[in-house]
């Protein structure tokens, strides 16, 4: 599959509307081989690698969870933060709770993530509806965003990184 702007357009459009205005923070697509899945930049660039996309990307419901998932972190300001490991991991759960929670219907449940992310350990925090997230080092964060989200409050990308922080050994 080849991801055009227009392609993003549409895709975003159908669940956020004609008029919507979060469309715009893509402004250009990019094939890459040096890309190992997506990502997106501050300008709006989003580079996708086509072997990744041609075998994850499998229905209308993954890639909205692909574009949508680029498509918040300019949205959410995720460019202030630092890049690293724990860093990325905070950024991509919240964003993935995010749209596996309030767009359920368009991401398939979070289709996508589900099938890319283990049930268990830190890559665990990436996806939605893992049973066994809640008896490891990391339940009470995966619970705050899939279990309780909404009822109890969310933490912000900064209080996320911040307990990632404290529940991740340093070793890792």
């Amino acid at each position: 599959m080849n991801i055009t702007l227009q392609t993003v357009r549409d895709s975003v459009r159908d669940v956020f509307g004609r008029d919507s205005f979060v469309a715009g923070f893509i402004k250009r697509i990019e094939p890459s081989d040096t890309c190992a899945t997506a990502s997106i930049n501050a300008d709006g660039v989003m580079k996708y690698n086509p072997s990744f996309v041609e075998e994850h990307i499998t229905c209308k419901q993954d890639l909205f969870c692909l574009i949508c998932h680029e498509m918040m972190h300019p949205m959410f300001s995720h460019f202030t933060f630092n890049s690293g490991m724990l860093e990325n991991v905070a950024m991509d759960m919240v964003i993935n709770a995010t749209i596996s929670i309030l767009y359920e219907k368009p991401s398939g449940k979070g289709s996508l993530f589900r099938r890319l992310y283990p049930e268990m350990g830190i890559e665990g925090l990436l996806r939605p509806d893992s049973k066994k997230m809640n008896c490891g080092r990391y339940g009470r964060l995966y619970a705050a965003f899939y279990e309780c989200y909404g009822s109890h409050g969310s933490l912000s990308t900064g209080e996320t990184i911040q307990a990632l922080k404290v529940l991740t050994p340093a070793d890792s």
